[in-house]
């Protein structure tokens, strides 16, 4: 959990909320639709509010954060899960090749 994400529920827990969301599901949906029409998604049925979490497990992915790590982030059950979102990146090819040739020859190599 994020630090400003820990804050946010101290603060609604000081205020006598004590589930994380207040929101129903008809409500969360009904905005969701409302941010779909705002940015032009309307008619986009692969635009749900499932590819949040896509796009945050891909991020942390990119950015090197390993998959355990990403698993237990999100919560899900196997590690199966979570490598559907773990995309190969050509640079991370290129990347590998390069710490191998620097621990083969001791010194780097070009990257193409």
């Amino acid at each position: 959990m994020t630090v400003r994400a820990a804050a946010i529920l101290k603060n609604r827990k000081v205020n006598g909320v004590s589930k994380p969301f207040t929101v129903d599901k008809h409500q969360a949906g009904t905005a969701w639709d409302w941010t779909r029409k705002e940015m032009g998604f309307l008619d986009d049925p692969e635009f749900v509010l499932h590819a949040l979490r896509h796009t945050t497990a891909t991020r942390l992915i990119d950015k090197g954060i390993d998959l355990y790590t990403v698993k237990e982030w999100l919560g899900h059950s196997t590690i199966q899960v979570t490598e559907r979102y773990a995309h190969l990146n050509p640079v991370k090819l290129v990347h590998a090749a390069t710490v191998l040739e620097v621990w083969v020859y001791k010194e780097p190599v070009l990257e193409v």
